[in-house]
């Protein structure tokens, strides 16, 4: 993730994402990270842990690396490449269809994703190595497995389903930001007390 962390890539709030993921990396289906609209991960975090490509190319449709969990290092890396990158296609195809300005995922839906990973790969030893693959090697970083483990169909054919009716996203027709700033003081009004939100 250290390429993504020497990006300069900020959210909506003005966050450094080396800061919002000071505390533990979060991203939804290896795909999309909160607070950061139409921003969308390649190969990263709860994804490919090799090379990230982080595109922000909902940005780039409407003018005319990184991560969690795909199954990223237990598969071919074209392959998880190629399947991500038609993912994205996806959604951004989906939203000039709607006529959408804005794409962007809940730590809600992040949360829940992340979770879903800890409790499939607590049934295996994978999860307890001290290695790269817990993020262990990195000094100050906190353990965890960012690694899909269910295979790639299986991640392709929960992202698809997901994608086709935007569940765990927001989107917007316009990029008024008041919609999502209403979601996001919600959120941290209800998640406060049990969550540090970055």
């Amino acid at each position: 993730m250290t390429s993504l962390n020497q990006m300069g890539l900020v959210s909506r709030y003005g966050v450094d994402i080396k800061d919002a993921w000071a505390n533990g990396i979060t991203t939804y289906l290896g795909l999309a990270i909160p607070d950061f609209p139409n921003a969308f991960i390649i190969n990263g975090p709860y994804g490919k842990q090799r090379l990230s490509l982080l595109t922000q190319s909902v940005a780039i449709w409407y003018d005319a690396d990184v991560s969690e969990t795909a199954p990223s290092t237990l598969s071919n890396g074209p392959t998880l490449i190629e399947t991500q990158a038609d993912l994205i296609a996806q959604i951004i195809a989906k939203a000039e269809l709607e006529k959408l300005k804005v794409v962007e995922t809940t730590i809600e839906a992040a949360l829940e994703w992340k979770h879903s990973i800890e409790k499939t790969t607590k049934q295996t030893l994978l999860a307890q190595t001290e290695s790269w693959w817990t993020n262990s090697n990195v000094k100050g970083k906190k353990p965890e497995f960012l690694t899909y483990i269910k295979g790639v169909k299986s991640y392709e054919d929960i992202c698809e389903n997901k994608i086709a009716n935007w569940e765990g996203f927001i989107t917007h027709a316009s990029h008024d930001n008041t919609a999502a700033e209403d979601v996001m003081e919600k959120r941290a009004t209800t998640l406060a007390p049990t969550l540090e939100i970055s």
